[in-house]
């Protein structure tokens, strides 16, 4: 039994990839920094679960590598990008004060769970078997200009555009179940027929009427 329990893991590991870094936790921001009942660590709760339960060792998750500065300077306005930088323009994205935000940790934050939406869309790419999970990442109010919401960098946006560079001409569908609007992505791809957007929400962030927001 045990060697049959290996041999099917190895089969779902080749198949399934998880990606989380301790990083994603974001420990450079005050815990009253976001909504009520969303846990900064919520993605270290899932691979503890999944660990406890047997279903995934921790050593088989997948870390990652930050975002590429030059994936993001693609994306995102460069000034925008160094404005982020500075304590108050940062903290304004998470309704805080300046004082209040550790700027390396955030960013590396971000940056990081970025780049773990990259590599998961990377690996799946590689074969039509393979469903790929980032337990971070997710930052659909970055537009290029600008971040709010709790978004600096948008991962899915920047992954689009280094996935295109690399030769990848596929047709992409974003799905955000979000209760608010994914405007930086309805923005972003408003004008690309190959990149269809749903966002299914309850808060209208831009009127931006990309290709299907409801």
């Amino acid at each position: 039994r045990v060697r049959d329990w290996g041999s099917a893991r190895l089969r779902l590991l080749h198949r399934v990839g998880l990606w989380y870094h301790a990083d994603y936790d974001a420990r450079g921001l005050p815990v009253g920094a976001r909504l009520p009942n969303v846990e900064l660590d919520r993605g270290r709760r899932i691979v503890d679960y999944l660990d406890g339960e047997g279903l995934l060792f921790e050593r088989d998750v997948r870390k990652g590598a930050p975002m590429p500065m030059d994936a993001l300077t693609a994306f995102h306005d460069l000034s925008y990008l160094e404005r982020v930088t500075w304590p108050d323009k940062l903290a304004s994205i998470f309704g805080l004060h300046g004082a209040d935000v550790d700027v390396d940790t955030i960013l590396r934050a971000q940056r990081r769970a970025a780049g773990g939406t990259l590599s998961a869309a990377t690996w799946a790419l590689e074969s039509t078997e393979r469903r790929a999970f980032n337990l971070g990442g997710g930052f659909h109010h970055a537009e290029r200009e600008s971040g709010s919401g709790f978004c600096i960098y948008n991962d899915v946006g920047a992954s689009i555009d280094r996935l295109r560079r690399d030769g990848f001409d596929g047709r992409i569908a974003i799905v955000d179940l979000d209760y608010h609007q994914g405007n930086g992505n309805s923005v972003a791809f408003a004008d690309d027929a190959s990149v269809f957007t749903y966002s299914l929400h309850g808060a209208v962030w831009t009127q931006s009427e990309s290709q299907n927001n409801l």
